[in-house]
């Protein structure tokens, strides 16, 4: 029961700190009077320790309610996120200024614009002056349906400058709910405690504080892959396994795909889970059939969903062209650093660009190393792939770690690596939080 208090304090925080004025892009600050009014409660000195403090404390909450066993779970699952994330649901984005881009990208959408030629805040609006510096004026690669659902959100709030972007947790809170329902099941179906799963997958502190505080986009593309996992390990041995195998669960994939690109790669629990137990008996080249064909098969029906989608929102694929401004973004990622480094000394060599290609070269090679070394155990294939592939991207934020987290929260873990999992959690957790609260914006 203390851990559970702990973890709410921590929230409790979390969200008093997050109403700060300094969070705002807007020189005007939170357009809801009662929220700036809390957030200047407090000195904003004393309000960026409070975001750390309770970011820490949130975390212990977190590792100290981990299934052990001999000892009892007195909390189900859905009551401790309920009660973590609810302080949180009403403020403004925590340590991001994201939704804010979100919203202004569905405002767009509904005045007959596309986000992809005119950029965010280029022709203003209720969102411009809060959306981040760096993004005004250029696109997001984002695929087009997060538009729809930001438009649908902005549309139904009236696009008023606060609560629609609060609205936009909206689909957060769909994703999570989905990854909450989802990811016990799938453990059980393979044999696998769905305590430790949803401790691992769902109650971390990074849906928590990112997912649920940040409203970021991530969690429903999240919650949708782990749903085309589920469904693929729902329909094994049943009549109609091939259908759901072959087409339904590939064009959810599709759907995910729509919302965020990476869940692409979903396709190898798809096309490996049916035939993991044929994979682990057959000898070298019938794996490889096996892979090349369910493969293609899954690929082709997750791809023309994603274009089918593309095509009918009226958008197509204006996402491409901003594949290196995801890169511009201060990250901890190896090439983002990298790029930052060179772009000081030679700013004009196209620097971002170059190392995307190098990225994604690296980001394939590890996925066939970890083909090489997982070929009969698709998830850990998927997992430790998805892990890496987020680490080597051009950008890496915490809200990134949760889609691999929970992939690997449904593979049998040895203790060194939940541990070492565990590790990275909370020290990307808090650095996040220390050197986003550093550099935030000065006070108003």
């Amino acid at each position: 029961m203390t851990q559970v208090w702990v973890g709410l304090v921590g929230t409790v925080l979390v969200a008093w700190a997050a109403c700060g004025t300094y969070w705002s892009y807007d020189p005007s600050g939170w357009a809801q009077p009662v929220v700036a009014a809390l957030g200047d409660a407090v000195p904003h000195e004393v309000s960026r320790v409070l975001m750390v403090v309770g970011f820490a404390l949130l975390c212990w909450a977190w590792w100290t309610l981990r299934p052990r066993d001999g000892v009892p779970q007195r909390h189900g699952a859905w009551t401790v996120l309920a009660v973590w994330a609810a302080p949180l649901l009403l403020v403004p984005p925590v340590l991001t200024a994201d939704p804010f881009a979100y919203a202004d990208s569905g405002w767009l959408f509904l005045h007959g614009q596309n986000p992809y030629a005119v950029g965010y805040g280029a022709i203003g609006g209720p969102f411009a002056a809060s959306v981040d510096p760096l993004w005004r004026g250029v696109g997001v690669a984002y695929p087009p349906l997060q538009f729809l659902l930001n438009a649908a959100i902005v549309g139904l709030t009236g696009a008023h400058p606060y609560w629609s972007v609060v609205a936009l947790r909206l689909p957060a809170l769909a994703g999570v709910a989905l990854l909450a329902a989802c990811l016990p099941r799938c453990a059980r179906l393979l044999g696998l405690p769905p305590a430790a799963a949803t401790w691992l997958g769902v109650l971390n502190p990074l849906v928590v504080v990112h997912f649920l505080g940040g409203a970021h986009n991530d969690a429903v593309m999240v919650g949708v892959s782990v749903l085309a996992v589920w469904v693929t390990l729902r329909a094994r041995g049943t009549r109609h396994a091939a259908w759901w195998h072959l087409l339904v669960a590939p064009a959810i994939v599709g759907v995910a795909m729509a919302l965020k690109q990476q869940a692409g790669l979903t396709v190898i629990a798809v096309a490996g889970l049916p035939v993991a137990g044929a994979l682990t008996a057959a000898t070298a080249g019938r794996r490889v059939w096996l892979w090349a064909w369910r493969l293609t098969v899954v690929t082709a029906v997750a791809v023309g969903v994603f274009v089918v989608v593309s095509v009918v929102t009226g958008l197509g694929f204006g996402w491409v062209e901003w594949m290196d401004q995801m890169g511009r973004t201060g990250s901890a990622a190896p090439f983002n650093l990298l790029g930052q480094l060179v772009s000081i000394v030679a700013p004009d060599i196209g620097i971002y660009r170059i190392l995307g290609v190098v990225s994604t070269v690296c980001m394939l090679g590890v996925l066939v190393l970890f083909f090489v070394r997982f070929v009969d155990a698709p998830l850990r294939w998927l997992g430790w792939g998805a892990l890496w592939f987020t680490i080597l991207g051009s950008a890496l934020h915490p809200w990134y770690v949760v889609w691999p987290l929970a992939l690997l929260a449904l593979t049998p873990l040895r203790i060194r690596s939940r541990m070492a999992l565990v590790v990275f959690v909370v020290a990307f957790g808090l650095w996040n939080a220390l050197q986003t609260v550093l550099f935030a914006s000065a006070p108003l």
